[in-house]
């Protein structure tokens, strides 16, 4: 053993020696989903545009959408069972923040290629949907507010953002059918029943899985987010479409606040080309 080193320290030496080969595996979380979970593949794969073997360590919860993005766990994903002694293991979280972890270019480069490019599950969920609802609003709850440590993150007055984003939305047109998504509808049922004030409501088919939950935002042609990484996903996937001429260019809105745990609570992964709704009505602490 190496003098004064207990025998955990000099094994991470020792490894530390050893782990200096060519390959980059990205030490993914294992209780991260589908919307933060992607953050790691798009860097696995502007990595290997650049020329550099990065991979993505593949988790028990990432391996649920194998079937849905095939290419992308063929090119970018490795299991454990694929590791190298010698591959050098990163950690680096959260990976998230636009225009400094990935440009625009790269966002869109890796949509295209790894979620749109070939046939998959997500290409056939987005196919089902026609017409697309003329606003979507997708609503996250979950455990940001069930759970008493992310509510102290994540909560904020979501019925007066929500008036905020679609008096913004209205002033691009008049809104002609609404569909909300959310993790808790029965929530949306009761918060936000005067949206039907405003146009038709609707809401996914019973039991529409999360692919296809994130095809309806996708499809969108105007689109109102909250704090969710889940919904950035469904904006960044819009915008392609959108640029593409597969779906009509209106906007996608979000709140500036993502969570009390970030750098001036801001939300660093919005699109440039998004509307920024700036603060509310007393406030995201309000």
């Amino acid at each position: 053993m190496m003098p004064n080193l207990s025998l955990s320290q000099a094994k991470a030496s020792l490894l530390s020696v050893v782990r200096r080969g060519p390959r980059e595996v990205l030490w993914t979380p294992a209780n991260v989903n589908l919307g933060n979970l992607l953050y790691y593949w798009l860097n696995a794969h502007l990595h290997q545009a650049k020329g550099e073997p990065r991979f993505a360590l593949e988790t028990e919860k990432s391996k649920l959408w194998q079937e849905a993005f095939p290419k992308l766990f063929e090119e970018l994903v490795i299991s454990r069972s694929e590791l190298r002694l010698t591959d050098r293991r990163i950690e680096q979280h959260p990976l998230q923040h636009f225009g400094l972890n990935y440009t625009g270019a790269e966002l869109d480069a890796f949509i295209a290629e790894m979620l749109l490019g070939t046939p998959t599950q997500f290409a056939s969920e987005l196919a089902r949907i026609n017409p697309p609802a003329d606003l979507t609003i997708n609503i996250r709850r979950g455990d940001y507010y069930s759970v008493p440590r992310w509510r102290g993150d994540y909560s904020f007055d979501v019925v007066e953002y929500v008036r905020v984003a679609v008096a913004a939305a209205q002033a691009t047109g008049e809104i002609t059918s609404i569909l909300l998504v959310s993790d808790d509808l029965e929530w949306c049922h009761t918060k936000l029943g005067w949206l039907t004030d405003i146009a038709p409501v609707s809401e996914p088919p019973a039991g529409a899985t999360v692919l296809h939950q994130l095809a309806l935002l996708a499809a969108s042609p105007r689109l109102i987010l909250t704090n969710s990484t889940f919904g950035y996903w469904g904006g960044y996937i819009a915008d392609v479409l959108r640029a593409s001429a597969q779906h009509k260019a209106q906007g996608t809105w979000a709140p500036a606040f993502h969570s009390r745990a970030f750098p001036g609570n801001l939300a660093n992964q919005l699109s440039d080309r998004w509307n920024v709704i700036e603060q509310i009505p007393g406030g995201w602490d309000g």
